[in-house]
Parts: structure tokens; sequence; C-alpha cells
């Protein structure tokens, strides 16, 4: 699942929680499964954090260290 779909996911899972028809159980479940997600997104956006930071690295020991904006 990429990071937008599982944005949007976590969305759906926090608007059901909001709604007042949910038995405890389903309350439960959907809480879980929006645990599991969160964790997910949160290593997969810090995996591109990563990259990011490599690639900006290595761009800017490519430009000899000037800064890659001028």
């Amino acid at each position: 699942m990429k990071i937008d779909q599982m944005m949007n996911e976590l969305e759906k899972i926090v608007q059901r929680l909001e709604q007042e028809d949910l038995s405890f159980d389903e309350a439960i479940d959907l809480y879980n499964k929006g645990i599991e997600i969160y964790k997910k997104l949160l290593l997969m956006l810090n995996e591109t954090k990563t990259q990011i930071q490599d690639v900006y690295a290595q761009t800017q020991q490519f430009m000899g260290g000037a800064d890659i904006e001028s």
C-alpha cells in the first residue's frame, strides 16, 4: 500500500470511529487496525525522509557544498 492510500485509509478509520453507532468490539477492531496502519505509515515516511536526505547529501557533494537553490 502506498503512503497516500494508507493516509486515506487511516482517515476513513477515524471517521468511522467518530460515529456513535459502532459497537465496542467494532471500535476496538478499527482502533487496532488504525494503529497498525499508523505504524507502517510512520516507517514508510521515515524511510522516505532518509532517502530524501541521502539524495540531498549526494547533490550537495556533487555541487561541492554549494547551495542547490542558487
